[in-house]
């Protein structure tokens, strides 16, 4: 019996015919705004399942409109839009490069924890009558050229409406690897935080701005919020633990840092 030599993930297989749906587009258009998107996560915006996932992204893939990094046989596949793909958006959609995420070499960690926080909290407002507003990344807020910009640039700035039409602010902070180090960030990043949030002048242009923290672990989150609260900042930020955080939850795990700092972990829908 012949046996069927299986296809390599990063290898293209040419000659299928398909058409394109709207869900291929709003595919591309997710990849481009952020990046890099791993099998799991184009899964969770836009299939029932990830094996239907893999199949259409083979298909894309096989097609030249995505490319595809491998780091290991173990994990996802991670996926960027390709040029043919880009062109298509800017050809077929007039969608402006200037929108388009910056890539590098290889898919960033940090970029990836924030676009799964992105990506949980887009479902998780459709879920529950919640509008995200935007959600504008570091990189997005640098290109704007925006006469508000200032000298501390967060992760991503959003902003989220409630059915009440209440509007909350946030700066992102995406701890991914604690590299930085404590100190860095303390000295850093929670002083100038208070120092600016507190001036009364907005930032970037929005009022009432509160910093979310989001970080690998609760060894890391007790030690920011150690930082926060001797920087006499706890009015100012939330903390969230990126490992515990979904769809399911991502709008009611965010911590004030007493809490965190006495152990009490009670969660708080982003007071």
């Amino acid at each position: 019996m012949k046996v069927r030599k299986r296809q390599k993930r990063t290898e293209r297989k040419s000659g299928k015919r398909f058409s394109l749906t709207q869900r291929d587009i709003n595919i591309f258009y997710s990849l481009v705004r952020m990046g890099y998107l791993r099998t799991s996560e184009i899964a969770r915006l836009f299939f029932t399942s990830k094996s239907g996932a893999n199949k259409r992204l083979r298909v894309l893939f096989d097609a030249g409109f995505i490319e595809v990094f491998l780091s290991s046989l173990s994990e996802d596949n991670v996926y960027h839009l390709s040029k043919k793909g880009k062109e298509l958006l800017k050809d077929r959609f007039q969608i402006e490069e200037t929108l388009f995420a910056p890539l590098g070499k290889t898919p960033r960690e940090h970029l990836q924890a924030v676009n799964s926080f992105r990506i949980s909290l887009i479902l998780a407002t459709e879920r529950n009558g919640i509008t995200l507003s935007f959600f504008k990344p570091e990189w997005e807020l640098k290109k704007e050229n925006n006469p508000n910009l200032v000298s501390l640039i967060p992760d991503a700035l959003f902003q989220i409406r409630e059915a009440s039409g209440r509007m909350r602010n946030f700066a992102l902070e995406v701890d991914y690897s604690g590299k930085e180090g404590i100190g860095y960030f303390g000295k850093a990043k929670v002083r100038k935080y208070a120092a600016m949030l507190r001036s009364g002048f907005p930032f970037y242009g929005l009022q009432d701005v509160k910093v979310l923290v989001v970080a690998m672990g609760w060894t890391r989150l007790a030690r920011l919020a150690s930082v926060i609260i001797e920087e006499q900042a706890s009015d100012l930020f939330l903390l969230a633990n990126l490992e515990d955080s979904n769809e399911n939850n991502i709008l009611t795990c965010w911590l004030v840092a007493e809490d965190i700092a006495r152990g009490f972990l009670t969660a708080l829908p982003y007071q």
